[in-house]
């Protein structure tokens, strides 16, 4: 709120950038991958990426670059997202773009009060219950990364490993790595989007 008590709203804009600078983001997070490397607090996790060819040192993970660019080679240019009846709901392929429900957010702002404050369960059945009550029904998608960056405590990596093994889509901005989960890779939901 503003000191009159008016709200403030931004304008969204939108920026883009050339494939020199895409390139270049995408070289930086190679060599921070590389040399500083992310913290996997899981022991199963740590032994498959050990096992793939990642160097660990304790909980400390160092993806060398082969690995991460053989693991982005892999990951479908697209693929469907189908619904909870196995219709297809989401056409991924090509720049389409679609916008969902946020479940697992730690802070919301109210959309009563717009008051910014910590995500409560309530929050979330109201999130579901407004999301299935839409005729046009929005996707519901986990996003079980960590706040912190290049850290994946235990909880982070058993709720990755939940949803890979539970068909439910998620978001993992953050990880690199591949699954132990016969499920496929973390991320994926094998059986509801087809490549």
């Amino acid at each position: 709120m503003s000191p009159s008590g008016d709200s403030m709203h931004t304008p969204p804009f939108l920026t883009t950038i050339g494939e020199d600078a895409v390139n270049e983001i995408k070289q930086a997070a190679f060599l921070i991958l590389e040399q500083t490397g992310c913290t996997v607090d899981h022991p199963e996790a740590l032994e498959q990426l050990r096992r793939s060819g990642a160097r660990v040192e304790g909980t400390r993970v160092y993806l060398p670059r082969h690995l991460i660019q053989t693991a982005l080679d892999q990951v479908p240019k697209g693929f469907i997202m189908y619904d909870r009846n196995g219709l297809p709901a989401m056409d991924l392929t090509e720049r389409k773009s679609y916008f969902g429900t946020s479940t697992a957010s730690p802070n919301q702002r109210h959309a009563l009060d717009h008051d910014r404050r910590e995500t409560t369960l309530r929050d979330i059945a109201l999130g579901a219950t407004v999301a299935d009550a839409l005729s046009k029904k929005p996707f519901i998608c986990a996003y079980p990364e960590p706040i912190s960056p290049l850290q994946f405590p235990k909880d982070t990596v058993e709720k990755i490993a939940a949803c890979a093994t539970q068909n439910i889509p998620q978001v993992i901005s953050g990880s690199q790595f591949r699954s132990r989960f016969k499920h496929g890779p973390p991320g994926s939901c094998r059986g509801q989007c087809h490549p």
